[in-house]
């Protein structure tokens, strides 16, 4: 309680030390000496009590004798008090205050105990009792086992919302403009065809082949072909009881066949005969016009008229020859819209020979060709084999029959009809590269981290070989004698000896793949985002190739001129001067391993979590990218025999290069 205002006190204390007369000067008038102590007073609260009934404060007086300028207990030699007066009346409350600065934070209370979680489920509830055209059913409760599931024992509450009874229907809306009319769809396309008796049809039949024309010219080319049926011919039933006689009947009218020239006309290209055939049906032995009911051609066939060229290109016409008499290559492009058995004939009299173009849609059989000369580079068409695994590795023998492939996780598979079936070997294992020798006879397969694994018997039995390796790639010469690894994020190694000694070769790279000629003296192999390396003294020395691409398989033919290189989510590539140039083939997939028979006319490729595609040169690549070229003194007769194909009927080659296509 503070003083009261209205009973002030006002006060003096006057403490002096004397010494010496009353009137405090000296006998000689001098001051007197002051005492070096010095008084000293001090207030106190007084609390309510018997000095003070309401409280006050307490003053207490007294000389400070120790000079340490603090009046000590000791010192205190008198002691007033000045009390409270009694509370007056409350006065008005005063304005608030201006509000004080906020005060420290208090330190963080203890972490209370976890509480339950409440869960709610709702699901659909059904016409009935609760909701009378169905509803949702919500149930609610805690999740007291933390399941962070609503238990039926933890629910604690239901209710339900219920759907509205049907609305009367509303009125019909206005009709909406009309959208935009969509793109015109691809039209599907069916070719009948007779099958002779055979594997597909015993006893002969038809072919029904249908696919969507993806190139809209109105004819299903091969690559269109997504579904193929037989119609087969039934088997010949056994043969009946001879039936009764029949009564005789009335004399037949004679049938008369009548023949006359046809000129150069609609019906005949080139002119033939005109075939009329009909009854006799005024017994006249005379084939009158009102008689004709059947009529036929046999026209001649097409006369080939040659044309000298010296330009640098020429559209062919129908049934016409091309002699090519530039110095430069003379490029001559089929007829744009050929009848069945057209014919175009191009021959290389000038030393630039000549290139046949092709429109959309057209295409060249070039089998026959790639077969005699070789000359037809694969991997334009695959053919999808086995199942989907895990391919990462494939190997072949010269001939392409006998194929060796690796499912990584699983097993080792052998194939002895160029990939036709398979049959599986050996364990699962994490196989990562296998290496055939040119019979197919001796194999070499690598599992990552494992050892090496041969075989003598064209893969039925197996044995271990050699220490555990990060293998990723294998080779092997034709003999298998000479053998080729490949370290990833190591080096590449080489064996003079079948395995028994190995010579660390180039640098540490993130080697995938490797492949060999059949003497074992020109190598490729890939690294990962790294060139192709090639080598032509069995891996002394390295030739970087190509462009830095994520390389994951190669293979070489057998004199190391053509080969086959496969870019995970890229392309194919195929080289056809041992990697000097690279041309992109296929599509992009993710492609693991490839191999090449020894003349590289068949190829073998596979894609990781995909299938096995299988190439063998057979045309050229459909459409206007596509052609077939020759030097001089090379000649090609092709006829159209329909669905945009020409076949050569007869070539000849005298060129170094030879016939070549694309």
């Amino acid at each position: 309680m503070g003083l009261a205002k209205a009973s002030a006190v006002t006060f003096v204390l006057a403490l002096s030390a004397c010494g010496g007369g009353d009137d405090g000067i000296g006998v000689d008038g001098a001051m007197p000496v002051q005492d070096a102590r010095s008084a000293r007073t001090s207030v106190a609260i007084e609390p309510v009590g018997p000095s003070c009934v309401t409280g006050g404060a307490a003053i207490s007086a007294g000389v400070d004798s120790n000079n340490n300028a603090v009046l000590d207990a000791a010192e205190v030699t008198s002691v007033s008090y000045v009390c409270n007066g009694a509370n007056g009346i409350a006065g008005a409350v005063g304005a608030a205050g201006v509000p004080g600065a906020a005060g420290p934070a208090g330190a963080a209370g203890a972490l209370g105990l976890a509480g339950v979680s409440t869960l709610v489920h709702m699901q659909s509830e059904p016409s009935g009792a609760q909701c009378a055209v169905g509803g949702t059913k919500i149930t609610a409760g805690h999740d007291t086992n933390g399941n962070a599931t609503l238990d039926a024992s933890e629910v604690s509450a239901t209710s339900y919302v219920c759907g509205g009874a049907p609305g009367a229907a509303g009125a019909t809306g206005a009709t909406g403009a009309p959208g935009a009319a969509g793109a015109n769809g691809l039209d599907s396309l069916t070719s009948v065809n007779a099958e002779l008796a055979g594997v597909n049809c015993t006893t002969g039949g038809v072919r029904v082949v249908s696919g969507v024309d993806s190139n809209r010219d109105n004819v299903l080319q091969l690559s269109e072909v997504t579904s193929t049926q037989y119609v087969c011919t039934g088997a010949q039933g056994a043969q009946g009881s001879p039936g009764a006689a029949g009564a005789t009947g009335a004399a037949g009218l004679s049938v008369l066949v009548a023949t006359v020239s046809e000129a150069v006309g609609a019906n005949c290209s080139y002119g033939g005969t005109r075939i009329t055939s009909g009854q006799d049906a005024n017994a006249n032995n005379v084939l009158d016009g009102g008689e004709v009911a059947a009529t036929s051609y046999v026209c001649n066939g097409a006369g080939v008229t040659w044309i000298g060229v010296s330009s640098a290109s020429v559209q062919a016409s129908r049934n016409t020859g091309y002699a090519a008499q530039s110095a430069s290559r003379v490029t001559v492009t089929l007829p744009a819209s050929p009848t069945v058995a057209d014919i175009v004939r191009v021959t290389g009299m000038g030393s630039g020979g000549w290139q046949i173009g092709q429109n959309a849609g057209q295409s060249i059989l070039t089998q026959a060709i790639s077969t005699a000369l070789a000359t037809t580079p694969a991997g334009i068409n695959w053919t999808v084999r086995d199942s989907t695994r895990f391919w990462i590795s494939i190997a072949s023998s010269d001939d392409g029959s006998m194929l060796v492939a690796a499912d990584y996780g699983g097993q080792l598979y052998t194939s002895t009809d160029s990939g036709v079936t398979w049959t599986a070997r050996d364990s699962n294992r994490n196989w990562q590269a296998v290496a055939s020798s040119a019979d197919g006879s001796k194999l070499l397969a690598a599992p990552y981290s494992g050892q090496l694994y041969t075989s003598t018997d064209s893969g039925v039995t197996w044995t271990a070989r050699d220490s555990n390796r990060g293998w990723q790639s294998v080779a092997s010469s034709a003999d298998g004698s000479k053998l080729v690894a490949a370290a990833y994020g190591g080096q590449l190694y080489t064996s003079p000896d079948s395995g028994a000694s190995w010579i660390a070769r180039e640098s540490v790279r993130s080697w995938l793949s490797v492949a060999s000629s059949a003497d074992g003296s020109k190598l490729v192999a890939v690294a990962i985002n790294e060139q192709v390396y090639t080598s032509t003294d069995t891996g002394v020395n390295w030739t970087p190739r190509d462009t830095a691409r994520n390389w994951y398989g190669v293979a070489s033919s057998a004199d190391g001129g053509k080969l086959v290189a496969v870019d995970s989510g890229g392309q194919v590539y195929t080289s056809t001067d041992s990697g000097i140039t690279w041309t992109a083939r296929e599509s992009g997939r993710s492609w693991r391993s490839v191999a090449s028979s020894a003349d590289g006319s068949k190829l073998f490729a596979g894609v990781a979590g995909g299938r096995l595609y299988t190439s063998v040169g057979g045309t050229t690549t459909p459409g206007t990218t596509g052609w077939l070229r020759g030097g001089q003194y090379d000649a090609v007769e092709l006829q159209f025999v329909g669905n945009g194909l020409f076949i050569p009927l007869s070539f000849t080659s005298g060129s170094v290069a030879g016939i070549v296509g694309n």
